[in-house]
C-alpha cells in the first residue's frame, strides 16, 4: 500500500522504474519496510550489480520511498538514510564531441527524415525520450523563432525557443496536419521510437568516422557544451535543459585551450 501511495502522481517511466526497484529491494531484504534496519539496506546496496551511477539511482529510489513514508507518518524511521551512495568519476568531457563532429554527423545523413531528427536532438538538447514524444501541438510559430513546450522528468513543463531554421526541417517531413501528429517520425510515418532514435544516432556518428560508440544523450550534452562555449548564458541553457541546478548545467562547461581566468583580467 505504501508503495502504490508513494508512486501516484508520477510520470509513466518512472511509475514503471520505481515499482521495480521497490519490488527487487523487498524480494532482497524479506522483511516488511517498517521492519528494516540500516545494516539491511547496506547489505541490499553492496549486493547490487551494474554501473555505480544505476546502483546511485536505485539506493535514491528506496531513499525516496522511506521519506515519503515518514514524512507522511507511514514509517517511524528512515534506514536508508546514513547509506552513501558511490562516488562517481565525471566523464562529462569524454562524451562531449566537438561541433565539427556534430555537424559532420548530421550533413552526412542523406535520409531526411533522419536528418532532421539528429538536428533536432543537438539544437534542442531534448532527452531521447522527449523527442519521441514531441508532438506538433507542443511547437508556437512565432516572427523571428517558435516556441517548444516539452514534459520532461516529474512531468515539469518547459518552454523554450527553437530557430525557425529548425521549424522549416520539421515541417518539411511532415506528413499529418492535426495537433496530435508527432514532430519525428518513424519508418512507417509514425512517432519513431527511443530504439530508433538510438539506432539512427549510432549509424550517424559511424558514418561520419567518430570511433565512439554515441548515443542521443551525447547530443544533448553538445548542446549544453558548445552553446556555453560560444557565449550562451548558464540560466539560458538550464532552462533548456530542464535542469532543477544550475551546478548540474554548469558541468556542461569545460576549459578551452588558450582560455583561462586570467584572458578576462586588466593586470
Amino acid at each position: 500500500m505504501l508503495v502504490k501511495m508513494w508512486l501516484v502522481g508520477r510520470a509513466k517511466k518512472t511509475v514503471s522504474v520505481y515499482r521495480k526497484d521497490a519490488e527487487n529491494f523487498l524480494s532482497s531484504v524479506a522483511m516488511p519496510l517498517a521492519d528494516v534496519r540500516l545494516q539491511d539496506v547496506q547489505t541490499w546496496f553492496a549486493s547490487l550489480t551494474g554501473a555505480s551511477a544505476s546502483r546511485n539511482r536505485r539506493l535514491a529510489a528506496i531513499k525516496s520511498l522511506y521519506r515519503f513514508g515518514v514524512e507522511n507518518e507511514l514509517l517511524e524511521k528512515n534506514p536508508a538514510l546514513a547509506v552513501k551512495p558511490d562516488k562517481l568519476r565525471s566523464d562529462m568531457a569524454e562524451r562531449i564531441i566537438s561541433e565539427a563532429d556534430v555537424l559532420r554527423m548530421i550533413e552526412a545523413e542523406k535520409n531526411d527524415r533522419k536528418r532532421v531528427a539528429l538536428r533536432f536532438l543537438y539544437v534542442a538538447g531534448v532527452r531521447v525520450s522527449e523527442a519521441a514524444d514531441a508532438k506538433w501541438r507542443d511547437v508556437a510559430r512565432k516572427k523571428t523563432h517558435a516556441n517548444l513546450s516539452v514534459f520532461g522528468k516529474g512531468s515539469k513543463l518547459r518552454t523554450f525557443s527553437i530557430p525557425l531554421t529548425l521549424l522549416a526541417d520539421l515541417e518539411s517531413i511532415r506528413l499529418d496536419k492535426t495537433p496530435d501528429a508527432p514532430l519525428l517520425l518513424g519508418q512507417d510515418g509514425r512517432a519513431i521510437s527511443v530504439d530508433a532514435i538510438r539506432r539512427l544516432v549510432a549509424a550517424a556518428a559511424k558514418r561520419a568516422g567518430i570511433t565512439t560508440r554515441v548515443t542521443p544523450h551525447w547530443l544533448r550534452h553538445c548542446c549544453a557544451s558548445h552553446a556555453l562555449d560560444n557565449g550562451a548564458a548558464l540560466h539560458v541553457v538550464q532552462r533548456q535543459l530542464g535542469h532543477s541546478s544550475v551546478a548540474t548545467t554548469g558541468g556542461y562547461a569545460h576549459a578551452q585551450d588558450g582560455v583561462g581566468a586570467s584572458n578576462y583580467l586588466k593586470g
